[in-house]
């Protein structure tokens, strides 16, 4: 009997071993690499994705009706509207660089494409055939261009937050996550360091 529980624990010790999260973030040289991103397109939906944490559905989604408040003054707001996982809607902060890879979009949409007649319906990612992206194509981008997946770039989005200090329940709201222990999992790992500063932050 002690030798069959010994076996079943190795098998659960396994199982736990292989769903254990291990967040997989852009390392400094793809970082840099993202500069030396020839298409102007791939470059624009890269950036967006590492400055909004968009997953890949929500970005090939987009219309223009969803990111420009007038789409003749080209004004941006400071927050948009996404429907994500689960068709739960959540809330985007758009800062400075996000607003400039939405308004790179248009612009290569416009210039290199061609487009005209541009209506609030419009897809924002175009593919060469002035067809809306598809999700595949991005996932190629991304590969091409920095040898990952775009997943990787909302993880890392989400753990320069967690390392710039932003509170565990914003980062959850931003990520679009029902349970905080999801945020927990990937982003807020504890150290006996952070332990330590709490203790002295009492004493």
């Amino acid at each position: 009997m002690k030798i069959k529980s010994v076996k079943k624990a190795k098998r659960y010790n396994k199982r736990k071993t292989k769903k254990a999260n291990v967040v997989e973030v852009l390392s400094p040289k793809q970082t840099m690499a993202i500069e030396g991103v020839e298409n102007p397109r791939d470059k624009a939906i890269i950036l967006l994705m590492l400055n909004t944490g968009l997953r890949l559905t929500e970005v090939v989604d987009l219309n223009y009706g969803d990111v420009f408040d007038d789409l003749k003054t080209l004004s941006l707001p400071s927050q948009i509207k996404v429907v994500g996982k689960g068709n739960k809607e959540r809330v985007i902060a758009l800062n400075n660089m996000a607003k400039t890879q939405l308004l790179s979009l248009h612009h290569f949409n416009r210039n290199t494409l061609g487009i005209r007649g541009i209506t609030k319906t419009s897809p924002l990612l175009l593919s060469n055939r002035y067809k809306r992206l598809t999700p595949r194509a991005i996932q190629y981008a991304v590969r091409a261009s920095l040898s990952t997946h775009p997943h990787v770039l909302r993880h890392t989005c989400f753990t320069n937050m967690m390392k710039s200090g932003v509170e565990g329940v914003v980062i959850q709201k931003a990520a679009g996550h029902s349970e905080f222990s999801t945020t927990a999992k990937y982003y807020l790992s504890v150290t006996g360091e952070d332990i330590q500063t709490a203790y002295s932050m009492i004493g």
